[in-house]
């Protein structure tokens, strides 16, 4: 029963969505990944009310900052890097705020990711931040003979702000977001806000997650106030606007904190979303070194005649990460992929969208460690209004990139480069 009625909304959305288009296929894109994803990894597609799409890190901050002002009773933040710069000291200190109003706040940041910043919270820093009302707890903190780390990840960036309130996406809360790092100008990200009922799946991820590491228990219908509508209910907003969105939750399978075994699903989940792709694709992610799973799905879709859009970074913040990304990619226009290489900066983000009703956005990352070892969350967005919103700003970015074509390939790339990315490849399995 409870599979017809995830059936039922997820056909109803798409019927009202494709209600103009008399062309619109029997079985769509969206409807085959939705389906495929509840009978295998029992996600459930539920409505977003409203998505707010960030490209520009100051205004995320300043979103989130408004929103955890409005906080009444709950603030859940998850962090791969959450650092001790100027933009955390605000963030913190907001925290610090409602947590003296009796607001319960509880943190989560990642070992590695903390760890690796010259910036990075000390353990004084944390005692005081706990004595101040938070409750902050570090994943997987590294111990003798250190190597803990090196394989699972807490990579996931999520808030949840009294169960009615979600952040996710690509970006942590560090300064060099606004201001760049290094020798990268421009450190270009992709983050989502959304409301209605979708964020109590967000929420889900946090509480099982902090249940898992901290054996609290924590529960109660208080963290979801905006339940599942029942069948029957219009899962259209005031504007007529129908959004689904599921969650797409990996965690590694020897340290499995969610009620399905799902260290398969993100790799899954991209692999379902490619391969049901009847007429267009574009993704652009930071790191593109995919496995020989997703290599062979996009080389699928570029033989039935999809049109395939990659979009790459000309820098990174690892230093072999350009080289074995430019020779993926590579490869892969070579059958038939139109690949653009962003130069202004570092384009960090995570996105895929599919056809034109179907977003993919999160903290996941096309390469080995992202699909096969981190704990990641990304949203698997069923919206036409979301997804032209995403196209949009891949289509602008174009205008600040190069295509990637054998001739631009031999001037904007050395000789040394080129061999440097075939070697590059050898380590995918590593990056």
């Amino acid at each position: 029963m409870r599979k017809i009625v995830i059936l039922c909304t997820i056909a109803l959305a798409i019927a009202l969505q494709a209600a103009a288009n008399d062309d619109t296929p029997a079985t769509s894109a969206a409807e085959s990944i939705a389906e495929y994803l509840h009978d295998q990894y029992n996600v459930d597609f539920v409505p977003a009310a409203d998505f707010q799409v960030f490209t520009h890190a100051a205004d995320k901050y300043a979103a989130l900052q408004e929103d955890l002002l409005r906080a009444r009773h709950s603030i859940h933040l998850d962090y791969f890097n959450l650092r001790d710069d100027s933009i955390s000291r605000i963030i913190f200190g907001i925290l610090q705020q409602k947590a003296a109003e009796g607001v319960e706040v509880r943190v989560i940041i990642d070992a590695f990711g903390n760890g690796k910043s010259p910036q990075a919270l000390h353990i004084a820093d944390i005692r005081r931040l706990r004595r101040s009302g938070i409750d902050l707890r570090i994943f997987d903190r590294m111990h003798f003979p250190w190597v803990n780390h090196f394989l699972h990840r807490d990579h996931r960036k999520i808030v949840v702000i009294d169960g009615t309130v979600g952040y996710i996406g690509g970006m942590n809360i560090a300064d060099y977001y606004i201001h760049g790092k290094g020798d990268i100008a421009e450190w270009r990200d992709l983050h989502l806000r959304l409301t209605g009922p979708a964020v109590g799946q967000l929420q889900r991820i946090f509480i099982s997650f902090w249940n898992a590491q901290t054996k609290e228990g924590l529960h109660g219908p208080q963290y979801y106030p905006a339940a599942l509508p029942s069948a029957s209910s219009d899962t259209a907003d005031e504007t007529g606007r129908t959004a689904l969105a599921g969650v797409v939750n990996r965690t590694p399978s020897k340290a499995n904190d969610w009620p399905v075994r799902n260290n398969r699903i993100a790799r899954d989940a991209t692999r379902k979303a490619i391969d049901a792709a009847q007429h267009h694709i574009q993704i652009v992610n930071p790191y593109f070194a995919p496995s020989a799973m997703i290599r062979k799905a996009l080389r699928r879709a570029l033989r039935r005649g999809v049109n395939v859009e990659l979009m790459i970074s000309a820098q990174s913040d690892v230093r072999l990460t350009p080289r074995a990304v430019e020779h993926c990619a590579y490869k892969l226009m070579k059958h038939g992929a139109r690949v653009f290489v962003y130069e202004p900066g570092f384009h960090h983000s995570k996105v895929m969208t599919i056809d034109d009703e179907t977003a993919y956005v999160g903290s996941v990352n096309l390469d080995h460690r992202s699909l096969y070892s981190d704990y990641e969350c990304n949203l698997m967005v069923i919206d036409k209004a979301l997804v032209s919103d995403l196209q949009d700003i891949f289509n602008a970015d174009k205008a600040r990139s190069f295509q990637l074509t054998p001739e631009t390939r031999k001037t904007r790339f050395s000789r040394g480069k080129r061999i440097r990315g075939r070697l590059a490849t050898i380590f995918r399995p590593l990056l």
